[in-house]
């Protein structure tokens, strides 16, 4: 799937099909009407597109409003590029879009997408003042050249499903239904930074999440969850989201307790995928009394997900040093290219010893090309190096937005200063590999110091 952030600036080279919307959560109704455009465009050999709006509509027409997403837009341009759309256009919303008339708006999709066909539901309208309805579109069809075609809402369990309905659920606790109308578990992403420490204290330490901004929480209570850490191993967790009344409260946090597992994954990127809610949030009077309810919390959280206890077990290490005889080799592991890649810029920046504990302070965007894999990986770690060294920076944090063979784009966060370790000159070709492997991927770096 292609991804644009704007209209594309020369004319798309087949017929299209197209439907509009904010698609929020990517819910079952929204995935019905995504796959019969799919169906659509290739009965008629064209491509499927999906034109959805960021910021949210309402932001910009209600600035008071605050629209509490239920994904971000990574996670939703996932979710439409797994249903086989071939273009999807994150379309920016402002004041001057939303004056645009129908007319001019839909003239735009016919001139630079070549737009067969409009998909709408029932109750659309775009435009300014939501003049274009349907019956209004279909006229413009007809004058410009092309059909609308309205689309059934979608039923489950006898009800439409809508966003805000979800939302509902989500806000109120119960993500367990919520689950039943998305289709999928509802989910939070962030990474873990430091808190404060007193999950350690009182012997369940947790993972605290720094959720990005705009998402909706759940309602303040103990969750039963499946999460993910950034090397794509699964844990079972028992969720916290509030404000800690016990500890006489304060802002709202999301702390994740990853059940047989210890180790550190500060500045990893955790999902938590939650399940159902087991109790409110509450004070208790005492913190033995909370580490009691916390141990019921978990062996419930183990009833549900069906996960006997076991004895923790440390986390594979993801890379491992090559004797050599005057440089740094190392062999490092992922799941997939994208924590291969990631990995291999953590090892590179733990061999020289940096302060992964240590908050983030700086945020660099990167974006390198090479002939192929290998010369890929050598181009991004020789990036960041380039950008240590000319901004004094050592990174700590890495997030893969897109790779393929030949080219990645990435967000890396770090904090200033230098190692006091031995200093990596550069990326060597000199033994470098990418290999598959039954669980993933493994590439072997040598460099230069």
């Amino acid at each position: 799937m292609l991804r644009l952030y704007d209209m594309p600036k020369n004319h798309h080279c087949r017929d299209t099909v197209v439907t509009i919307g904010n698609f929020d959560g990517v819910h079952r109704g929204h995935r019905h009407l995504i796959w019969q455009i799919v169906r659509r465009a290739r009965d008629l050999n064209a491509d499927a597109v999906v034109l959805t709006f960021e910021p949210h509509p309402l932001t910009v027409l209600r600035p008071d409003v605050h629209v509490r997403r239920l994904n971000s837009p990574e996670e939703r341009a996932e979710i439409i590029a797994s249903l086989g759309v071939d273009l999807l256009i994150t379309y920016p919303f402002t004041p001057e879009v939303a004056s645009v008339s129908a007319r001019d708006f839909v003239s735009m999709l016919r001139d630079r997408l070549c737009m067969v066909e409009l998909w709408v539901g029932p109750d659309f309208a775009l435009g300014r003042n939501r003049e274009g309805n349907i019956e209004k579109l279909q006229e413009l069809g007809r004058e410009i050249g092309f059909e609308v075609r309205q689309f059934e809402p979608f039923s489950w369990h006898g009800h439409v499903i809508h966003s805000t309905d979800i939302r509902l659920l989500v806000a109120g606790g119960a993500v367990d239904k919520a689950e039943d109308l998305l289709g999928y578990p509802y989910s939070l992403a962030g990474e873990v930074v430091p808190g404060d420490g007193r999950g350690k204290k009182i012997g369940v330490p947790t993972a605290n999440l720094a959720v990005c901004s705009g998402r909706l929480l759940p309602a303040s209570g103990v969750y039963v969850a499946w999460a993910t850490v950034g090397d794509g191993s699964r844990y079972p967790a028992v969720v916290n989201v509030g404000n800690r009344p016990t500890f006489d409260g304060g802002s709202v946090t999301v702390e994740a307790h990853l059940l047989d597992f210890y180790g550190d994954i500060y500045g990893w990127e955790v999902v938590l995928e939650f399940r159902n809610r087991l109790r409110c949030e509450r004070r208790f009077s005492g913190v033995e009394a909370l580490v009691a309810q916390i141990h019921r919390d978990i062996e419930a959280a183990r009833k549900v997900l069906g996960v006997p206890p076991k004895e923790p077990s440390a986390p594979d290490p993801f890379f491992h040093e090559i004797e050599h005889t005057a440089d740094w080799e190392i062999q490092v592991v992922g799941r997939n290219y994208e924590s291969l890649f990631a990995n291999a810029a953590r090892a590179m920046y733990m061999l020289v010893m940096a302060p992964f504990d240590r908050p983030a302070e700086t945020r660099r965007e990167i974006e390198v090309s090479g002939l192929d894999r290998e010369s890929l990986l050598v181009k991004w770690l020789g990036e960041l190096l380039y950008l240590q060294e000319t901004h004094e920076e050592l990174y700590t944090r890495f997030c893969i937005h897109q790779i393929t063979d030949t080219h990645l784009e990435a967000e890396v966060r770090g904090v200033r200063g230098r190692s006091d370790m031995a200093h990596i000159k550069a990326v060597t070709y000199h033994d470098l590999s990418i290999r598959p492997r039954p669980d993933g991927y493994e590439a072997t770096i040598l460099f230069d110091t």
